[in-house]
């Protein structure tokens, strides 16, 4: 019945756009992941051919290249399509791994396997500075490069040194959980700062909706939810505009008498009834406000008056039907109706409030002015 809607503070918007946002940075932390690795990764084939001679760069050309494209299609899909956006971090991951084991399947195959195992850990280290998303997937990585090493051992032909065996294992090793301690870390970071945003927003939401209801309390009737006499008169008070206008004032019949029959929670009854038919019968665009006590008014825009009319009798003959249980006697009430150009709003209210008196003289009763229009 009221017209106004109230939402509840603390809305779940502050905690969406705060997913949002971390969404978002993931998105940016994929593509500069993805699209950087697919650039630098065939460009080091440079230092293939400088420190390892020309046979070794033709021969690790290709699985760079190869690893480039899925580089590039995970970019394209985070970019550009939905499950890009809602798996980014995976994908990122899926596309950078071939890269890692490729560096673990060069190290035993080249005669300066230190620079391979660097570049191994560079990406282990961009991953965890960028990626959002937790540290195990820098372990992941880091895990791939490891598997790598077994499959280079067999190309190359030749069992590695002791030497070898513990040094790259080693350096790798603590490569990797430096940069998953790092990546944790940063990562718990981002989520402190994601529950600090959301926690922000949530309140800023929940003030924001505390004013609205101040503002909606301040303008409303709180027994019947329509709008209150401040309301009203700011509407009387507005610069008048065009078109036709029609001032219905409403007053219930011997209202201290139903108040005396069955009470005050019958009264109250009696006005939320009455506010109820008075809402029933208008537009959206048009006013309903209770006035103070028993007296309701209606402003009715751009309506024909010989239609405002219509609508003060169906309201008056709606309300005289309703049953009361507990009254001897059924509510009624009297109308006032002015109706005419825009112009004036204050004039036409004034007749409709001597209408209404002329109304009450015989009650249950529309009195109206109505100009041509």
């Amino acid at each position: 019945m009221s017209p106004t809607t109230t939402r509840r503070p603390g809305a779940p918007g502050a905690t969406s756009a705060a997913r949002e946002r971390l969404a978002r940075r993931s998105r940016i932390a994929a593509l500069w992941l993805t699209v950087a690795s697919a650039l630098v990764v065939p460009a080091w084939t440079v230092v293939d051919h400088v420190v390892e001679g020309p046979d070794v760069g033709r021969a690790f050309l290709g699985p760079r290249l190869l690893c480039a494209v899925p580089l590039l299609a995970v970019a394209w899909v985070v970019w550009r399509r939905t499950p890009g956006r809602r798996r980014t971090t995976t994908l990122t991951v899926a596309a950078v791994v071939p890269v890692e084991v490729m560096i673990g399947w060069m190290v035993p195959q080249v005669g300066h396997p230190e620079l391979y195992v660097l570049g191994g850990t560079l990406m282990l280290y961009a991953a965890g500075a960028v990626l959002v998303g937790g540290a195990g997937w820098t372990a992941v990585l880091g895990a791939a490069v490891a598997c790598g090493f077994p499959l280079g051992v067999l190309d190359a032909g030749r069992d590695p040194s002791l030497q070898e065996i513990v040094s790259w294992p080693l350096y790798l090793g603590t490569a990797t959980l430096a940069a998953v301690v790092g990546h944790a870390l940063r990562y718990r970071a981002v989520l402190a700062e994601m529950r600090w945003v959301t926690a922000l927003e949530a309140e800023q939401e929940h003030t924001r909706q505390l004013v609205r209801d101040l503002e909606r309390l301040s303008s409303e009737d709180p027994l019947t939810g329509l709008a209150n006499r401040r309301r009203w008169d700011e509407a009387l008070g507005a610069a008048p505009g065009g078109g036709s206008l029609a001032v219905l004032l409403v007053d219930v019949d011997h209202f201290k008498t139903i108040n005396d029959t069955g009470g005050h929670p019958a009264g109250d009854h009696a006005l939320q009834q009455v506010a109820a038919v008075l809402w029933g019968a208008v537009r959206a665009g048009d006013l309903v406000a209770r006035l103070g006590g028993d007296e309701f008014g209606v402003l009715l825009r751009d309506v024909p008056a010989a239609e405002a009319r219509e609508v003060a009798e169906a309201v008056r003959a709606r309300v005289e039907g309703l049953v009361w249980e507990g009254l001897s006697a059924p509510v009624t009430l009297s109308v006032g109706l002015a109706a005419g150009e825009a112009t004036d709003v204050q004039a036409l209210a004034r007749t409709a409030d001597r209408l209404l008196y002329e109304a009450k003289g015989t009650r249950n009763a529309v009195a109206c002015e109505l100009a041509a229009l």
